[in-house]
């Protein structure tokens, strides 16, 4: 699953015209052998779309979010978990910290795409659940994949210089 973290500001009535479709995309810096992306050097205003991709901490057939923050297990993202399980069924969580640049305290509005995925997934910043896609479970019987293309917009109440991003996965 790709992410991207990137900034948008165009509304009409309710549609989202996300400028990260016309930027080049940027990487994140990802420590070697953490999960984390400085983005202090990224100029938003310049390159408005940043692709989170590197390393992010996996925890495997976990259900809680507290758990999972504690885990120290590295996955790559974009990827899949089954280099990592050795299956395609399960749930865990992918967990990221992201440094932002000092800019973000004005009025920029922030968010996340994800691409088009084939699974259940809720979206977690800063511990609160901002988005979810399908429903999402421990077994089969209660799990509802979505495909689709999610864009989420990160409340602005929820930015801080760093964020936690957690995303609950569960594919059935």
């Amino acid at each position: 699953m790709l992410i991207k973290l990137f900034t948008y500001c165009i509304f009409l009535g309710s549609v989202l015209f996300p400028l990260s479709a016309f930027a080049k995309n940027v990487h994140g810096i990802s420590e070697k052998n953490q999960s984390y992306f400085d983005l202090t050097k990224w100029n938003p205003l310049k390159t408005n779309s940043i692709e989170l991709s590197g390393k992010w901490n996996f925890a495997w057939k976990v259900a809680s979010l507290q758990k999972a923050m504690r885990n120290k297990t590295l996955i790559a993202v974009p990827g899949s978990w089954n280099t990592f399980t050795k299956s395609p069924n399960g749930y865990g969580w992918y967990v990221t910290h992201v440094t932002l640049p000092d800019s973000t305290s004005s009025p920029l509005e922030l968010g996340l795409f994800f691409e088009k995925t084939y699974t259940a997934f809720n979206v977690y910043i800063n511990g609160t659940k901002i988005h979810s896609c399908g429903k999402t479970g421990i077994t089969e019987d209660v799990t509802i994949p979505m495909v689709n293309y999610q864009l989420v917009k990160i409340p602005n109440r929820l930015l801080t210089k760093t964020l936690s991003i957690a995303v609950f996965v569960s594919n059935f």
